[in-house]
């Protein structure tokens, strides 16, 4: 599997069965994806006061940004692009499953159209927040996860503890910070797994979706979307 960041540095390879450990430096926001392209779907993360918020994205991609498309098909005509090609789960440490009305859940989009997933910018109800204490891990190919209907979001949760991996920062880096989340990936027998641990954030203001890494590589006129994201912050006892 070949796992990007956000635009920065080089992508993660990683084998079935094996794992590597990523840190997402204070001051950071991190958006994790299958594969190059911005077509694709991801898993986006930011903090504010204590608390974590997260979304999966599946807004268009393309040549043009989603503007003021109020619908996925919509996005997708103004684009030329879409934004989904792999399932992908969020899984808290804690928290609701996929039906629960916690806003501190499991998100779990298996095809382009689910409904936990942003489809167009003006959605920020499929923004959802736990406290700073959870973890997360993000499933890629979730269609292959192990199948159940609980409602806790713990039973979701899939053992990573015995794979092993080697540190990095989120651009790619081989360095480390003392003020940091880490990040572990391991690839499974038919899945990749992301886990998140995060603490305080500084977040401004959102709005609905936003990238300011991706952003920088496109004109005003062909940002995925316009609104204002701030900047994670890291406790520095932050551990898997």
């Amino acid at each position: 599997m070949e796992m990007h960041i956000g635009s920065h540095g080089e992508p993660v390879e990683i084998a079935r069965g094996g794992g590597h450990s990523l840190e997402l430096p204070d001051g950071s926001n991190a958006a994790y994806r299958y594969g190059a392209s911005y077509q694709a779907t991801q898993a986006e993360f930011a903090n504010v006061d204590n608390s974590t918020w997260y979304d999966i994205s599946i807004i268009p991609a393309g040549n043009m940004g989603p503007g003021s498309c109020s619908s996925l098909e919509d996005c997708k005509a103004v684009t030329g692009g879409t934004g989904f090609n792999v399932a992908m789960m969020i899984v808290p440490s804690s928290g609701g499953g996929p039906s629960s009305t916690e806003t501190c859940r499991v998100l779990r989009c298996l095809h382009d159209g689910c409904d936990d997933a942003y489809q167009f910018p003006a959605q920020d109800a499929r923004t959802h927040s736990c406290s700073a204490e959870v973890e997360f891990q993000v499933i890629f190919c979730a269609e292959n996860a192990p199948e159940t209907t609980s409602e806790l979001a713990s039973d979701y949760w899939v053992d990573a503890s015995s794979s092993s991996g080697s540190a990095s920062n989120s651009t790619g880096g081989r360095e480390s910070s003392g003020t940091s989340a880490l990040v572990y990936v391991a690839a499974g027998v038919a899945a990749a797994v992301v886990a998140l641990v995060a603490a305080a954030f500084v977040f401004k203001r959102r709005h609905a979706i936003a990238f300011w890494w991706e952003t920088r590589n496109y004109e005003k006129h062909q940002r995925r979307s316009s609104d204002e994201l701030g900047f994670v912050r890291i406790s520095d006892d932050a551990m898997i």
